[in-house]
């Protein structure tokens, strides 16, 4: 019998040990893994980037914000010169075509909900014809000024940005949209500019 409580005893001290050391593993791999989630870093034009998960933080001023894509992966899109001005204007439309594929307006309406939080100059939403859907006013190109630009998130399989008569018009299609608002930040704050990318 005593050899059998003895027993009894050693196998629950290699049970345990055995639980301490898969434990230690575990967290020393948690601790390896969340150690390393912040040591990733980028600088673009003075301005240091960490990656937070699966996004990109800066600080702009006194806020910290995130995007999708860091700036040396959007030198790609052409722009128009102008882009520049027309984004340090203080007020802009932003608008849409109401009518297109519900995954892409997912991807537009997330867009034009943050960048009315993360922009300092006044955005005012619109779309392109009446809608049930959207109870926005009707603005296109045709509203865009010198001093209030129009920037048409137009759905298209081919990505561009062209300017017609003050009408910024970002061609593209679902993730394009994270990239242009991106893009609109980063020239906003002056992290892109036009010196650097042309």
């Amino acid at each position: 019998m005593l050899k059998r409580i003895d027993s009894r005893k050693a196998r629950k001290k290699k049970f345990l040990m055995g639980g301490v050391l898969v434990l230690l593993m575990v967290v020393s791999m948690l601790g390896i893994i969340v150690g390393n989630r912040g040591s990733e870093k980028w600088e673009y034009n003075g301005f240091k980037f960490t990656r937070t998960e699966n996004v990109f933080v800066t600080k702009i001023g006194e806020q910290r914000i995130g995007f999708q894509s860091l700036p040396q992966e959007l030198l790609y899109l052409e722009h128009p010169n102008s882009l520049n001005e027309k984004l340090l204007s203080p007020v802009m439309y932003l608008t849409f075509d109401p009518d297109s594929e519900l995954q892409n307006l997912l991807y537009i309406d997330s867009v034009r909900r943050d960048l009315q939080i993360t922009i300092s100059s006044f955005v005012i939403d619109g779309i392109t014809k009446e809608s049930d859907t959207y109870f926005l006013p009707k603005i296109t190109c045709d509203n865009a000024t010198q001093f209030m630009p129009v920037i048409y998130f137009n759905i298209s399989t081919e990505t561009s940005i062209r300017e017609e008569n003050g009408c910024i018009i970002m061609n593209g299609y679902t993730e394009d949209f994270f990239r242009f608002r991106d893009l609109i930040l980063y020239v906003h704050y002056g992290v892109m500019n036009d010196e650097e990318e042309q």
